[in-house]
């Protein structure tokens, strides 16, 4: 029979002998695990394919080839790219990214293992937001703007607006105007906020009648991107010219006896507005039965004349323009009767009969005949002669 320490010894050899060495074989029971499944990020449109955008990782528990990644995109992505073995992700060579299209892409990065019988996979999403770019020009509605404004237009008022968009955004899409290359920036503003043009200064269409200028269009971005406009504005009449006459007083004068409707003489306005305001219409203050006036100014009889009977006229002639308010202006017209010597001279105190003593002296006073001529100067200057008659006949 064995003593205890002998069996202790024994038992101590026996353990010894059953210690065995157990290596676990890997099976590809894990998925390739991100830290997030979805991760959000921010890059610009003017992003070149040289910028890294994200950098995926996925580890995977499991070893050798089950626990090798590798990284691809799903879908049928073509604007980005990743490493397979480094997860970096950046544009495609060629792609270029457009604020003012697309400003949002969704992208599924895939994460697989490398097992030779099962191959495990998972996924996440990385949503690329796209921040705008100064990538575009200010844009004008048209290149050349043209408006009108009435000479009596209000200093001050908004009288027209320059339109311009910008298809960036935030400061990249703000723009300010301003007005250059003018000589009429005295008279004319532009607010830089809204692009409305307003009126400085009173115009005068009679001194000016046309103004041109050079409008700019900046935005705010970094740097900023500009462009130009032509701007043309006319300026409207307005009727605040008075006609005037070319000369202050007419004097005319006329031959009597002439047949109706002979020219006397024109008279001649000027008014320093345009179109209708400028259209001129004369006509007599006080209606006259022996003279007309046409719309042209020109005077003219409307019977025969006789000097005899009235050898002047005292008119007075209006002339108003066309437009509203009505303006008129006024002038004298003297019209003097020239004479004609169709009157014969009259004796006044006929039939004569006188007596005188015999024995006068020569020289003295028989009679006095006293004769007279209704025309004038030399046609009313009368003379005197003597004539025998012989049976009641005058002798010649």
């Amino acid at each position: 029979m064995l003593s205890v320490n002998e069996m202790t010894a024994v038992s101590e050899l026996f353990l010894f002998a059953l210690q065995v060495n157990i290596t676990v074989i890997d099976v590809n029971d894990n998925s390739p695990e991100f830290l997030s499944s979805k991760v959000t990020t921010s890059i610009s449109e003017a992003t070149t394919s040289m910028v890294t955008i994200y950098s995926a990782h996925a580890s995977d528990r499991d070893s050798n080839e089950n626990g090798e990644v590798r990284y691809s995109l799903g879908g049928s992505n073509y604007l980005f790219e990743i490493d397979a073995i480094s997860g970096d992700i950046h544009l495609a060579a060629g792609a270029k990214l457009d604020y003012e299209t697309v400003r949002q892409h969704n992208v599924t990065i895939i994460a697989s293992d490398q097992g030779q019988n099962v191959r495990r996979t998972s996924s996440m999403l990385l949503v690329v937001n796209v921040q705008d770019a100064n990538d575009n020009t200010p844009e004008f509605q048209r290149s050349h703007f043209v408006f009108y404004v009435p000479e009596n237009e209000i200093v001050n008022k908004k009288v027209y607006r320059i339109n311009a968009t910008d298809k960036d955004s935030g400061e990249n899409g703000r723009i300010s105007f301003s007005l250059t290359d003018s000589d009429g920036l005295d008279k004319f503003g532009i607010f830089p906020s809204d692009g409305y043009m307003y009126l400085k200064q009173e115009v005068d269409r009679e001194t000016r009648s046309e103004y041109t200028f050079t409008v700019l269009a900046r935005d705010h971005g970094q740097p900023s991107r500009s462009a130009t406009a032509q701007v043309t504005v006319y300026i409207n009449d307005y009727n605040d010219n008075v006609p005037e006459f070319t000369q202050s007083e007419y004097r005319f004068y006329i031959e009597e006896n002439l047949p109706s409707g002979q020219q006397v003489g024109v008279v001649d306005a000027t008014d320093a507005d345009s179109l209708q305001n400028a259209q001129l219409q004369y006509d007599f203050t006080v209606p006259q039965n022996d003279f007309q006036i046409s719309s042209l100014g020109a005077i003219s009889t409307t019977r025969r004349l006789d000097r005899e009977n009235t050898d002047s006229y005292n008119l007075e002639v209006v002339v108003r323009d066309s437009g509203t308010p009505v303006r008129s202006a006024k002038v004298k017209v003297y019209i003097s009767v020239t004479d004609v010597n169709d009157n014969n001279p009259e004796i006044t105190n006929s039939p004569l009969r006188a007596t005188i003593d015999e024995n006068q002296p020569k020289g003295k006073r028989v009679v006095k005949i006293v004769a007279e001529d209704r025309d004038a100067g030399n046609n009313g200057s009368v003379t005197f002669s003597l004539a025998a008659i012989d049976n009641g006949t005058l002798k010649k």
